[in-house]
């Protein structure tokens, strides 16, 4: 007879084996099918995903949202070439100055981050891709030789979790559709926990980080990427209600304004780390001239600040014995 049991991390692979409803172990019935005992529900892998979202009716409405705006916009390709260079090149030519930024971002990340913590181990990291989209970031790290668990909530064969099929053999390990607050995996699975262009879509920044930290090692690191950072509060607050206002005009879209924290400060980020025991390193690429000109230009035209991005990693002070009490 089966029994409830508290999952451990699978040494096989990066497989989900925890429900993120109850944190039990999830129990294998078929390849594609994992099963809880103690909430009797069974997750299934379909098209190459496995679904951890049945029941979670709260992102259908932000989904729907997030894929008018990004399909309006024509994000992605049919073609697997445009995927396997980004992000680098842009072969659609739509929105060659994000991806630049992207691609900026991703080179400090490699030289800051990845790179000194390659260099201390042997063999490959284990890493949480958070936010993964068509999963660009993903065939980067596998082709570096780390195991990457891709997670997103849209799973859009053009701009989600289903475009990873376009990666082949630098595919990610496993791509999971799932919740940032609801990860099923257990304690201390991964390296890294990498944000990618994502924590701002957030409703409640240390929920969202609490369960990243759970999954870490004692020694990992949460990322941030390409997030929104503003001096001041009233200009990211100011910045969401010009974005609101341009999707509901040119997409029909009325946003969910208190859906998402949607951009960070200094302060909160002090504050997140004060909240969640983390020591911070912040690191600000240069992004070119015309871009570090953007604050000054903006003030002479009487326009609000605009945002700026950094690279943040995380770890857990070393001081700390709070971890367990994570769990």
């Amino acid at each position: 007879m089966l029994t409830q049991t508290r999952a451990v991390a699978d040494p096989d692979g990066l497989r989900p084996s925890a429900c993120p409803r109850c944190r039990a172990a999830l129990v294998p019935e078929t390849a594609d099918a994992l099963a809880c005992v103690a909430e009797r529900a069974v997750f299934r892998r379909h098209a190459g995903i496995w679904r951890f979202l049945d029941g979670e009716t709260d992102h259908a409405a932000f989904t729907a949202q997030y894929r008018t705006v990004r399909r309006a916009e024509a994000w992605g390709s049919g073609s697997a070439d445009y995927y396997q260079r980004l992000p680098f090149t842009d072969l659609s030519g739509r929105h060659p100055d994000i991806w630049r930024i992207r691609a900026v971002t991703y080179r400090h990340f490699l030289r800051w981050v990845l790179a000194p913590r390659e260099r201390e181990r042997h063999g490959g990291l284990r890493i949480l891709d958070l936010g993964a989209g068509n999963g660009w970031l993903s065939a980067r790290l596998t082709g570096r030789g780390h195991q990457v668990a891709a997670v997103d909530l849209d799973d859009d064969p053009r701009d989600g979790l289903g475009a990873v099929v376009h990666y082949g053999d630098q595919a990610p390990a496993e791509s999971v559709q799932a919740s940032f607050d609801h990860l099923p995996w257990p304690r201390a699975v991964f390296d890294l926990a990498i944000f990618n262009g994502s924590l701002h879509y957030s409703p409640d920044y240390a929920q969202t980080l609490q369960e990243a930290l759970r999954v870490l090692k004692r020694a990992g690191e949460v990322v941030v990427l390409d997030t929104p950072f503003y001096a001041r509060e009233a200009s990211g607050r100011a910045m969401v209600g010009e974005r609101n206002r341009r999707h509901g005009q040119q997409y029909g879209v009325v946003a969910e304004t208190t859906r998402n924290e949607a951009f960070l400060t200094d302060a909160r980020l002090q504050e997140l780390g004060s909240l969640l025991d983390l020591t911070w390193r912040v690191r600000r690429p240069y992004y070119g001239l015309r871009w570090a000109l953007r604050p000054l230009q903006n003030r002479l035209l009487g326009r609000r600040e605009p945002a700026r991005f950094r690279v943040v990693a995380g770890a857990l002070d070393a001081t700390t014995s709070q971890r367990g009490a994570r769990g």
